[in-house]
């Protein structure tokens, strides 16, 4: 089983689909809020900005990475867990939250092929499929809590040195 890439440099370009409609909070202090009203009515500002940042671990898994060569394809699968740090900015009745914050836990799941068309140069193609359970505390009391689930799609070329 391999545990990484064998390249010190990599170029990619992302196509990213995120799905965040999970917002669930039931009160904000001690009133209970209706889960299904706009976030305007509760938030005068919301974003969890500077990246949907996510610290994993992963586990690889190649078939065939020992014996690539040139105009080969190697498929590879893995997975991974760790946490969510995303930056929290909120403002509420003027109250701001801004900071980084460890949120929850972050998994992930992905899978592509490399395709060598010289030695030491591949393209690549990749499907990942990263969730995370976020809570963020809020100034002032009280939590946000999401869920959002993203599907990215990578393609790039990889120099590898070895």
């Amino acid at each position: 089983m391999y545990t990484g890439y064998p390249c010190l440099k990599q170029v990619s370009l992302l196509l990213i689909l995120i799905t965040a409609p999970l917002l669930a909070f039931t009160s904000h202090a001690g009133t209970p809020v209706n889960t299904s009203e706009p976030l305007s009515n509760t938030f005068s500002h919301f974003e969890f900005t500077d990246g949907y940042n996510l610290l994993t671990f992963s586990g690889i898994h190649r078939w065939g990475h020992e014996h690539k060569k040139r105009y080969s394809f190697v498929p590879y699968v893995g997975a991974g867990a760790g946490v969510a740090i995303p930056y929290v900015e909120t403002t509420i009745a003027g109250v701001e939250t801004r900071e980084y914050q460890v949120t929850g836990l972050a998994l992930q799941v992905f899978a592509g092929t490399e395709f060598f068309i010289t030695d030491p140069f591949s393209l690549y193609i990749e499907y990942k499929l990263n969730y995370a359970d976020m809570s963020a505390d809020l100034t002032g009391g009280g939590t946000i809590e999401l869920e959002p689930t993203t599907h990215f799609f990578i393609f790039g070329g990889q120099w590898h040195f070895y």
